[in-house]
């Protein structure tokens, strides 16, 4: 039993491996995402390289891989596979949980690019802010 577990973690070890060296995207300076970012979407360059490391993290890839005009599809076929699957999972739930806070009762459709994600964690980290201080006003006594 022990060696059939073995050769399974083996096996699976091997494969996320091999994808993890698959990855061959090149790497995007920052100044050159918020340039190319910003031709494309709004946003505040601390607040657009912030969302960029958030997605890297959350998504096991190097946030340098990332660039604003790449395709969820795109980086699929490039990412790690566990990490990737498990990582969207958490970029949707974390935007569906900053939506809910700010008040917003129906989500949009889960952006195409890593850029319009990086768009809509902005907007709705920014709504789910002013939600609380409103919040935060409307409880303090006067």
């Amino acid at each position: 039993m022990f060696l059939a577990f073995s050769i399974i973690v083996g096996a699976a070890a091997a494969v996320l491996l091999s994808e993890r060296l698959r990855m061959r995207l090149p790497d995007v300076p920052d100044d050159e995402f918020v340039r190319r970012y910003t031709s494309l979407f709004e946003g505040k360059q601390e607040d657009v390289l912030r969302e960029r490391r958030y997605l890297g993290k959350t998504l096991g890839v190097s946030y340098r891989k990332l660039a604003p005009e790449q395709t969820w599809e795109e980086l699929a076929r490039q990412a790690p596979l566990f990490s990737f699957g498990v990582g969207t999972t958490d970029v949707g739930s974390d935007l569906q949980r900053l939506l809910k806070r700010a008040g917003m009762a129906v989500s949009p459709p889960f952006p195409t690019t890593i850029g319009g994600t990086i768009q809509d964690l902005i907007r709705a980290r920014r709504a789910a802010d002013v939600a609380r201080d409103e919040r935060a006003r409307l409880s303090t006594p006067t």
